[in-house]
């Protein structure tokens, strides 16, 4: 689950999964009163961001949507729906009078023979 809460006390533990594993970023304040996010292995940074694409192996992300609670996470994160199920559903598809809408071509109607030429 997303993180809602944008002021997250020290100490508060995030979980994210990458590749089926599991990572743990901690909210951490610096000796100068800084909010950072510390991984496992000790670095900082400056945001959930920055953390979640150094846990990507440099592939940006939002870190707010990567990182979750610890403790409010569901164990199967929940998976993308497959393109032809959002367009099946009728997502994404652009309606009726819209400038940009598809049209069927007059010429794709036509019939063909077994070689692919009009008749």
């Amino acid at each position: 689950m997303a993180l809602e809460q944008r002021e997250l006390a020290a100490g508060t533990k995030l979980v994210g999964t990458y590749k089926k594993t599991a990572y743990v970023c901690e909210v951490v304040t610096t000796p100068e009163g800084e909010t950072r996010y510390r991984l496992e292995d000790g670095k900082l940074f400056k945001s959930p961001s920055s953390a979640a694409k150094a846990v990507m192996g440099g592939i940006s992300a939002n870190g707010w949507r990567f990182w979750s609670l610890e403790g409010t996470q569901s164990e199967h994160p929940a998976k993308a729906e497959p393109p032809q199920a959002r367009a099946k559903a009728g997502k994404g598809l652009r309606p009726e009078g819209h400038p940009h809408e598809v049209r069927a071509c007059a010429s794709a109607a036509r019939p063909v023979d077994e070689l692919g030429a009009p008749q």
